[in-house]
């Protein structure tokens, strides 16, 4: 009995195409998602500044000017803010998905490369336990640094959108204070 055989090719060819469909209408769908909260933002400023855009441009004196210019400044900062944070939250939530796609492809890939390394050791000639047994310990110390590396990877991407977060939240309040100082 081979390890690799026509049928297996063909249907590892079929699960990795179906992956790569699913990835991308993974992608796909979050860029949906940060097209239209941009083109909702892009309107939304566009209809709730053009009276004070004008005012500026209509003013009789520097001092009004300033003043209808002071009061876009504002809710433009409230909305970039929110914006900022909606398409951070997209980006979270489809890196999120594609990591959990990836890491079910990782645990499908270690079980055919286990279930391959076993069709090759019993295959292997008498006496090549040992270089059988170096191939599997290689595999799990390989597999043990990547857990360990995804692990890192998760908490400072957990600690980054915490602090993305946490920054987000005190440049909203000091805009809703009219604070200067940030």
């Amino acid at each position: 009995m081979t390890p690799f055989t026509p049928e297996k090719l063909v249907a590892a060819q079929k699960q990795a195409a179906d992956q790569l469909q699913k990835l991308g209408a993974t992608a796909f769908t979050g860029l949906e998602k940060f097209v239209d909260v941009t083109l909702e933002a892009t309107r939304s400023v566009w209809v709730d500044t053009a009276a004070e855009a004008l005012a500026v441009l209509e003013a009789k004196n520097p001092r009004d000017a300033l003043a209808a210019q002071a009061s876009l400044v504002k809710p433009l900062a409230e909305k970039t803010l929110n914006y900022g944070r909606t398409v951070c939250a997209i980006a979270s939530e489809t890196g999120a998905e594609l990591g959990r796609m990836a890491e079910g492809r990782a645990v499908e890939a270690r079980k055919a490369a286990a279930e391959v390394l076993e069709g090759l050791a019993r295959q292997a000639p008498a006496g090549s336990e040992a270089a059988v047994a170096a191939v599997k310990t290689a595999l799990d110390a390989g597999q043990q640094m990547a857990d360990a590396v995804q692990v890192s990877a998760k908490q400072a991407l957990s600690q980054a959108e915490q602090q993305l977060g946490a920054v987000a939240d005190a440049l909203i309040s000091r805009v809703k204070t009219g604070s200067r100082r940030v």
